[in-house]
């Protein structure tokens, strides 16, 4: 995965499979459980899945 974005006060952007394919549920879930263990990540929210290229 590929991470695509900007940070000021918080950390912003658009995941994306390195691959030129779509992120599934289930990466999203994997995510939003890499987030909550890392330490220096003091909260996190995910947007529903959208496309990065087309929009939602």
């Amino acid at each position: 995965m590929l991470w695509r974005g900007g940070a000021d006060a918080e950390l912003s952007g658009y995941l994306c499979q390195a691959a030129n394919d779509s992120l599934t549920s289930q990466d999203r879930e994997a995510i939003a459980n890499w987030l909550t263990v890392q330490p220096w990540v003091t909260g996190h929210r995910l947007a529903p899945l959208s496309d990065a290229w087309y929009g939602p």
